[in-house]
């Protein structure tokens, strides 16, 4: 019989195999990038405001990318060298559907 501490808990799945990009920036920091979540597009829409392609990118950007095991904001990735910008974006491609991009209600 479980106890109470189990009773009603679904068992344990195990991890889903973590995919996340790393990219050295132009100051030799290290981006790790984890795999974006639905949850990411709503958030990176909501601190970008959305209002172009790139903007919703780069709110994913902030939401999914860790520097030295620090999150970074919207704000943070807008003040980056465009060079770091274009590096997380293209490790973050991958992961948008197509349909997303190229939306013509999000045109960049």
């Amino acid at each position: 019989m479980a106890t109470d501490e189990t009773k009603g808990a679904a068992p344990a799945a195990p991890a889903p195999a973590s995919r996340a990009a790393t990219v050295t920036l132009s100051d030799g920091r290290v981006a790790t990038l984890r795999a974006a979540k639905g949850r990411d597009l709503e958030k990176g829409s909501l601190v970008s405001g959305a209002a172009t392609q790139t903007a919703l990118l780069m709110g994913i950007v902030s939401c999914i990318t860790t520097i030295g095991g620090k999150g970074i904001t919207y704000e943070d990735v807008q003040e980056m060298p465009l060079a770091d910008v274009g590096l997380l974006l293209a490790a973050v491609g991958n992961d948008i559907l197509p349909e997303l991009v190229t939306s013509p209600g999000l045109r960049g």
